[in-house]
């Protein structure tokens, strides 16, 4: 099937399971708009408007996880404005504060805002509560911290930044252990496999290889999580947004000459 068509049927399948459940049994869908740690897997435009239309076609709210890709890590001030979905629900932490320190917060449609203002009875009101909930010196360095997004342009920077590591990169398409590259904005995954025709996963030590490799070089990536076993063979690059062109440059000429070392043999 195509691109297209595998992205349409992997929607399909939220639809099955809301019909499935019983809709009245169903509040939300929550996704990030690119799966990040299961190993930067971005999907097709048509993927995100037919979930979206699922949750307007049963009343569903559409939930974003911004945790990763939200504050310019796509290119973009949050990763679904690459694809023009409007969410109910948007949900957004670490790049709030650049993780300097914890924080995070809860975008919500206006409408859904007014029914947490109930005051027929004593229980009506929104009722959260966490150890360092209102922490005003966390709340002041995200304050900060935006003005230095806007002041430096590191939205706008971030996306120049991240075509630019993909073209540096894109030559290692015709490495035999590399499967696929795939980039959002400045997030890179670089898929090692053991064939490039059945994408049989590289073995986990080649993976941590790689990376041990970049490592005695000065550079530091990661790898996908092991949510599915077998299939954390996905080589993460996030450079930070204030990165230079050195930078990127030092990447590519690392993660290449690491690549192309004892691994190539």
């Amino acid at each position: 099937m195509t691109v297209e068509e595998f992205n349409l049927q992997c929607a399909q399948a939220i639809e099955d399971t809301i019909v499935w459940e019983g809709v009245e049994t169903v509040a939300a869908v929550i996704m990030e708009p690119v799966i990040t740690g299961g190993g930067v897997i971005v999907p097709h435009q048509v993927y995100l408007d037919r979930v979206q239309e699922i949750c307007r076609k049963h009343g569903v709210l559409l939930i974003i996880d911004e945790v990763i890709c939200g504050f310019g890590r796509s290119g973009r001030k949050f990763g679904h404005q690459n694809f023009g979905i409007k969410p109910d629900i948007v949900t957004m932490a670490k790049g709030l504060t650049s993780a300097y320190l914890p924080l995070s917060a809860t975008a919500v449609r206006k409408d859904i805002y007014e029914a947490f203002k109930d005051n027929s009875d004593s229980y009506g009101h929104f009722r959260h509560v966490n150890t360092f909930g209102g922490n005003p010196a966390a709340c002041a360095l995200a304050l900060r911290n935006l003005e230095v997004l806007e002041q430096e342009n590191l939205v706008e920077r971030a996306d120049i930044l991240g075509q630019r590591l993909y073209s540096g990169l894109s030559g290692l398409l015709e490495h035999k252990l590399v499967g696929d590259i795939r980039s959002f904005g400045l997030v890179l995954g670089i898929e090692l496999v053991a064939d490039k025709v059945t994408k049989q996963p590289a073995d986990l030590d080649i993976v941590k290889g790689v990376i041990a490799g970049c490592k005695a070089k000065g550079l530091i990536i990661g790898k996908n999580g092991d949510t599915v076993a077998g299939f954390n063979n996905v080589l993460t690059v996030a450079p930070p947004l204030s990165s230079t062109d050195e930078d990127i440059q030092f990447i590519v000429e690392t993660l290449t000459a690491v690549l192309n070392g004892s691994w190539a043999k």
